[in-house]
Formats: structure tokens, C-alpha cells, sequence
């Protein structure tokens, strides 16, 4: 009999732990309450692991230390790369879901610094989008921002875009069904929000300089530059004459 008791407190503590030891699992696969939308880029030949970690970077689970076996468990050890949007309220399982099923709707497009217009269309026009919208959109008669209020002022017919260099070089995640005017309000978005992280505005002031006119003048240094440590040295050359009201005489200005 005391045999017995001791088999079924030794079962009964077993159980117990068992119980611990999955509630524990599941609270670090757990997603944490979120209120905004999450971005997330799987690239390709990424491990699982390495997923895990991403989810966890993300604030998508709380722990990724059980995440592979768990993605095993559920058959979903294949996970295809790509840009995925995660909702608020997805858990775990619908997150493999999306990764399972390569249920992505975001597309990365990457403008580098330097890019013309028609070069930015063409990089749409490469991923997928309306770049003949875009160019069109590239001269919207609205004025949202205060600097395209002020950029009005300033056109010439000899200006081909309105919004030329007050598009932001930036890495975009945007949907496949994005609209023109969608993607150019977003790079303005970026220009105004850097503007105002680097107080633009009353700087410029201070230099009796527009925004259009200081626009031009990075466009000509990163012109004129062929390396980027080269590019502060150049300002304060550009700048400097400016002052002194002498010819710029640099190649990019005739460009």
C-alpha cells in the first residue's frame, strides 16, 4: 500500500512539474500586448532560430528560447522570407501562419541617398509600382507642408519636378497596392520629420537661407562629392563662397 502512495505522489508530482514546465513555455511564446502594427524582414536562408530572435527583437514573444521546437511542433518549420506586417493582435500562431504561407502584402524598396526623380520611378517601376502616377505625383499642386508652400514661391519653368531632392532617401516598406501619391506623401513625411529633428527651420533663419535653397546646396554636395568624408569639407566650401558672394566654380553646379 505505501508502495503504491509512493507511485502515485511521485506520478502526481511529475504531473506537476509537467504542468510548470508547459504553462512556463507558453508564457515566454506568448505575445505581449501591443497596440501599433509591427514590421517585421525575414531574409532569405534564415533559421529558424534566428526567427525566433527577430519575434523577440520585435516584442512579438517574450522568449525565443522555445520557438523552434514549438514552430516544429506545429509543422510550420518552413518559413518563407519577405516584409510582414503583424497586426495587434496576432499571436504566435497566426504569426507562423503569415510565415508559413508567405502572407506578406509590404514590399522593401530602398532609395539611396543622390537619386534623381526618374531614377526613385525607376526604382518603383522595379519593384512593381505605378511610376508614371509617381512622376505625376512628383508635381501635386497641394501644399500639405510648409516648405511646399514656400517651394510655390520658388518655381521656375526650368524646374522639370516640383518635389525634386525633398524626397527622402530612406529604406520604405510600402504595400503592393500602394498609391503614387501614398509613396510621395510618405518621403515627405520623412523630409518634414528630419527637418524638425535637426530644428531646420530657425537654423536656416539664422542663415538667410530658404529651404529650397538649402535643398540645392546638399544637392550640389552630394553631387560634387565622391565620398562621404569628403562631403563636410565641400560644404564649408560651398558655403563660404555663398557668404562672399564669389562663383561657386565646381563642376556640379554646371551639372
Amino acid at each position: 500500500m505505501k508502495c503504491l502512495l509512493r507511485i502515485f505522489c511521485t506520478l502526481l508530482l511529475i504531473a506537476g512539474w509537467v504542468g510548470v514546465a508547459f504553462l512556463y513555455i507558453d508564457y515566454t511564446l506568448e505575445s505581449p500586448k501591443r497596440t501599433e502594427t509591427v514590421i517585421i524582414e525575414i531574409e532569405e536562408n534564415t533559421t529558424l532560430k534566428k526567427i525566433g530572435k527577430i519575434l523577440k527583437e520585435n516584442n512579438l514573444i517574450r522568449e525565443d528560447w522555445f520557438f523552434r521546437y514549438y514552430a516544429i511542433f506545429k509543422n510550420k518549420s518552413k518559413l518563407y522570407p519577405g516584409v510582414y506586417k503583424i497586426e495587434p493582435n496576432a499571436n504566435l500562431d497566426k504569426i507562423l501562419d503569415q510565415l508559413a504561407h508567405a502572407m506578406q502584402d509590404l514590399r522593401k524598396v530602398t532609395i539611396p541617398e543622390g537619386k534623381s526623380v526618374i531614377e526613385i520611378a525607376e526604382i518603383l517601376k522595379k519593384n512593381g509600382f505605378d511610376s508614371q502616377g509617381f512622376l505625376k505625383e512628383v508635381n501635386r499642386p497641394d501644399t500639405e507642408y510648409q516648405f511646399e508652400q514656400d517651394l510655390k514661391e520658388r518655381l521656375n519653368q526650368k524646374r522639370t519636378f516640383k518635389l525634386e531632392g525633398y524626397l527622402f532617401p530612406s529604406t520604405y516598406h510600402f504595400a503592393s497596392n500602394q498609391k503614387p501619391d501614398e509613396i510621395v506623401e510618405a518621403m515627405l513625411e520623412q523630409f518634414a520629420q528630419r527637418m524638425n529633428e535637426l530644428n531646420a527651420r530657425s537654423r536656416l533663419e539664422e542663415m538667410n537661407l530658404s529651404v529650397d535653397e538649402w535643398v540645392t546646396i546638399a544637392s550640389l554636395i552630394e553631387r560634387e562629392g565622391r565620398d562621404r568624408s569628403e562631403l563636410p569639407k565641400i560644404a564649408g566650401v560651398i558655403y563660404n563662397r555663398l557668404r562672399k558672394k564669389m562663383k561657386l566654380e565646381i563642376d556640379a553646379s554646371v551639372v
